[in-house]
């Protein structure tokens, strides 16, 4: 059930194609729990919070290091090929996956010369100090310089899967996992300086050759003459209007990927229904991945050489390999792992905003989620400011905090802050094996 006079509100999940779902259920959707604000500050006053009904001990969580990508040079023309070859030999010979891939810096195909990108997919502490001694002990004998390696970027992700004991039947474990999926996504808001920049807007992709669909859209599918008359009237641009039509509002599919940021960085975080598994990205390789093996999955990639990268953009650069083995992931939770509850007005509490036919909260948190949200906050202040400047009634705009009327989601951010701090467990607690001190990524003081 819906609307504001019953306590809970139903969302049904969105899909390009409909999932193979029993006909005598119902259609998959999260629900919320609506009820007076729990809040006590003043902003909050005379505004309900709404409740995922998602039981997150249902999940468990780990976060991975996906991917590093190390750029380095030659003193002589080499074959990408023969470097990726080594590797892997090596790798091989110690038990470990073969899953090095060496290219140009524009990750071209046969490339041969000097400057190379090596990405290792899926590296574990040992297997990364191992990549680097492989290179250098091929060309010990040939390179009148030693290669040195720098990070060019990397991917950090959280899995959530759903525990063994909670899966029971294929539907209920497909729709525990989508609701994840739909949870993480709804609930995201990554810090403004990701999405303001040019191409960074949230948006959905489902696969080649589909468009792109942006959750809050540049301009809505029409204009309504009930909202756009008023910003004309006071002078304002009819682009300013968008946020209140229902139409420029999306729902994210959850079969798609869902993006955060530009695609070429420095920062870029995806949300996808993870059921396939990449082998070789050279090759666009997949496999399917078995039941217990799929996840909801959030993931950053870090590119770490962008010129952006801490001049404007707030993320830690990594300036050698070994810091690796020092970092606290954890540190990455609040800027891209960060999560928020909605809070929306009460009934009767309806602002006048000299609008005829505008969306409402609730339906742009039905598509948008929190980020769509907070858009139109911030849009409502603006347009409360500009009617007072021009001497029309109306509420006095309220100043909003960084959130707006949005509050830390508690429980799914610790939940995510314990899976990255055994991330850094995991790597920093390598730092004394032979392997890495033979790469000479580390050395005991």
């Amino acid at each position: 059930m819906t609307g504001l006079t019953t306590p809970f509100m139903q969302i049904p999940l969105s899909f390009v194609h409909e999932p193979d779902w029993p006909g005598h259920l119902e259609p998959p959707s999260i629900d919320y729990q609506r009820q007076p604000c729990s809040l006590r500050q003043q902003r909050f006053d005379g505004r309900e919070e709404l409740i995922p009904q998602v039981d997150l001990g249902r999940y468990r969580t780990r976060a991975v290091l996906d991917w590093v990508r190390l750029r380095f040079s030659t003193f002589k023309p080499r074959q990408a090929l023969n470097i990726r070859n080594s590797v892997n030999a090596t790798l091989r010979q110690h038990g470990l996956r073969e899953n090095a891939f060496v290219t140009g810096l524009d990750e071209q195909k046969g490339y041969i010369g000097r400057e190379f990108l090596l990405k290792l997919q899926d590296p574990t502490p040992r297997a990364l100090a191992l990549t680097l001694a492989a290179v250098r002990d091929k060309y010990r004998d040939w390179e009148e310089v030693q290669p040195v390696f720098f990070i060019d970027a990397v991917e950090v992700s959280v899995d959530f899967y759903v525990k063994e004991a909670e899966a029971g039947d294929r539907p209920r474990r497909d729709l525990l996992r989508w609701q994840m999926v739909e949870l993480l996504r709804r609930h995201l808001r990554v810090l403004p300086e990701y999405t303001e920049q040019h191409m960074a807007r949230p948006r959905v992709f489902f696969r080649r050759g589909s468009p792109t669909k942006h959750i809050v859209a540049d301009r809505p599918t029409n204009w309504r003459r009930g909202i756009t008359q008023p910003f004309a009237k006071l002078g304002l641009a009819r682009e300013a209007s968008t946020v209140f039509h229902e139409t420029a509002h999306h729902q994210p599919v959850v079969d798609g990927t869902y993006y955060v940021g530009p695609k070429n960085g420095p920062v870029l975080v995806r949300i996808m229904n993870k059921e396939t598994d990449e082998r070789d990205p050279s090759a666009g390789l997949f496999r399917d991945l078995p039941d217990e093996e799929k996840r909801a999955r959030i993931e950053v990639t870090i590119f770490n050489r962008h010129e952006r990268l801490g001049q404007g953009v707030p993320m830690e650069r990594f300036d050698r390999v070994d810091d690796l083995y020092k970092f606290k992931f954890q540190t990455l939770r609040p800027k891209v792992f960060e999560f928020f509850l909605p809070t929306i007005r009460s009934k009767g509490s309806d602002i006048d905003l000299g609008l005829r036919g505008h969306v409402d909260e609730e339906q742009v948190f039905r598509r948008g989620g929190v980020y769509g949200l907070h858009l139109l906050h911030l849009a409502e202040r603006d347009l409360l400011r500009a009617r007072r400047a021009h001497g029309l009634p109306g509420e006095r705009p309220r100043s909003l905090a960084r959130n707006g009327y949005l509050y830390s989601h508690k429980d799914l951010n610790q939940k995510v802050d314990g899976a990255l701090r055994r991330l850094s467990t995991k790597w920093g607690e390598k730092q004394e094996l032979w392997e890495v001190l033979d790469a000479g990524l580390y050395s005991r003081r």
